[in-house]
């Protein structure tokens, strides 16, 4: 029963979605890109949580407890430089006590999204890395901008929690993302 609960009210989360035009419309967590992170929060509350991601400080990113309680967490992106925090990656996420149904969430997900914007996916990819198994799909927009559907599945000997994402990401973020500001 609890199962059947979840994929219902996750299939409720997306209804707002479905009066989206484009990826700018879309709302996590009443959060869409192009929002300013100071609609939300103090500048001094912002610089002093921001994350340390990242060593090409580029884009900086924050993550805090979801406002609606309809996720786990939230994080959010912004261009450093950028006196306005204009948001350009919102992600939204939900612990998963079992990773199989984080599988079948992303199929739920896909098919709304593949019904809606009347875009193929990109094929689904299950990637292993040092923590685990990260497995996605992408809708990759004209614009270049990207919905990335995700699940994490860590190995057990790490203190994470499996995890069913979604991220909104413009095409700049992106093409930096991929850059690998890591390293």
């Amino acid at each position: 029963m609890r199962i059947f609960l979840s994929i219902i009210i996750f299939i409720f989360t997306l209804q707002s979605w479905t009066k989206a035009n484009d990826i700018y419309s879309f709302e996590i967590d009443n959060i869409s890109i192009g929002d300013s992170l100071l609609d939300l929060f103090s500048k001094d509350l912002i610089e002093k949580n921001k994350a340390d991601y990242y060593k090409d400080k580029t884009y900086s990113s924050i993550s805090f407890n979801s406002l609606t309680k309809e996720y786990d967490e939230i994080q959010v992106s912004w261009k450093t430089s950028d006196v306005n925090y204009k948001i350009v990656d919102v992600t939204g996420g939900v612990y998963q006590d079992d990773i199989e149904l984080c599988y079948k969430k992303i199929d739920v997900v896909k098919n709304e999204l593949k019904s809606f914007f009347n875009l193929e996916p990109k094929k689904k990819i299950s990637n292993p890395n040092p923590y685990g198994l990260y497995t996605y799909i992408t809708f990759l927009f004209p614009s270049g901008d990207q919905v990335t559907v995700s699940c994490y599945d860590y190995e057990e000997k790490f203190d994470y929690i499996d995890i069913f994402r979604i991220a909104l990401e413009t095409k700049d973020f992106r093409k930096w993302m991929n850059s690998n500001p890591y390293e």
